[in-house]
């Protein structure tokens, strides 16, 4: 079984990234081994959408699940890289989401609706 996760965080008790937690689900449950991997990157859903065009990360130690991954979702405007560290790319992706919050409130101007809450 393949299985990526696109979640971007970290689970808020036990601070494990969300592959660890999906590893430790499908270790309790009565399933197969699993190839696990994590999908991230700079892009948001309305923008992959419209067709902008776009690029994110497969990271797995799995190689042939990231090309598979690779492979089933790349088209010439959603691009798709293999890594194998994915420990840096679920880190980058839950930081990613911080450092945006962050730089909302700093351009935000006086007076302005930026629109988080």
């Amino acid at each position: 079984m393949l299985f990526v996760s696109a979640t971007k965080g970290i689970e808020n008790d036990t601070l494990l990234r969300m592959t660890e937690v999906i590893a430790e689900l499908l270790d309790s449950g009565a399933t197969d081994s699993a190839s696990l991997g994590a999908l991230s990157g700079p892009s948001f859903a309305k923008e992959v959408a419209k067709g902008d065009p776009t690029a994110i990360t497969v990271a797995s130690t799995d190689r042939d699940l990231a090309v598979t991954v690779q492979r089933e979702f790349s088209d010439p405007r959603f691009r798709v890289y293999t890594n194998d560290d994915v420990i840096g790319v679920e880190l980058g992706g839950a930081l990613k989401n911080i450092i945006a919050i962050a730089a909302a409130f700093c351009t935000a101007r006086p007076g302005h609706n930026t629109g988080l809450r």
